[in-house]
């Protein structure tokens, strides 16, 4: 299918390693012989090659409860996440982030870009609006108030 996506972005996301607090982890290597805590239909295709291969084992759980929990009880090592949706889920549950580490290993899961998508005849004209928009609210700051009610934390957009 043909995505039609808008030009602007919303914003950037990145994915860091979580782990319990202490637990330091600065590029992929770091992980072998070790296990991380995936969620139960999350796929990561830029680990695959290092879990077919069993230099990184996992545990799979079946949501971020599960893995904020298996990360707390020394089950897995690192749970590889976005930053925002894990700070959503921590502030959901009460739990204080500055217990945890945010390792980025940014070599294997990289930042990239939100975009809108839009069906594929989604008027071209309504889509330039949109973009115009998107740009001013992302630009005057009214993107990041919204996530930072959303995540109930000091999550910063860039």
């Amino acid at each position: 299918m043909a995505w039609n996506n808008s030009k602007e972005h919303l914003f950037a996301v990145r994915h860091v390693f979580f782990s319990s607090k202490g637990r330091k982890f600065d590029k992929i290597s770091d992980l072998f012989g070790k296990r991380i805590v995936l969620i139960t239909g999350f796929d990561y295709p830029e680990l695959n090659q290092y879990i077919k291969s069993g230099r990184i084992k996992v545990i799979r759980v079946s949501d971020h409860e599960a893995a904020i929990a298996a990360i707390e009880k020394g089950r897995g090592v690192a749970f590889p996440e976005m930053d925002l949706r894990l700070k959503y889920h921590l502030s959901q549950q009460e739990k204080d982030i500055r217990n945890f580490e945010y390792n980025k290993i940014t070599d294997v899961l990289s930042p990239y870009n939100i975009h809108l998508a839009y069906s594929r005849n989604f008027p071209k004209e309504i889509l330039l609006d949109f973009d115009k928009k998107i740009k001013e609210i992302r630009e005057n700051g009214t993107i990041q108030n919204i996530i930072k009610d959303y995540v109930n934390s000091g999550f910063e957009v860039y």
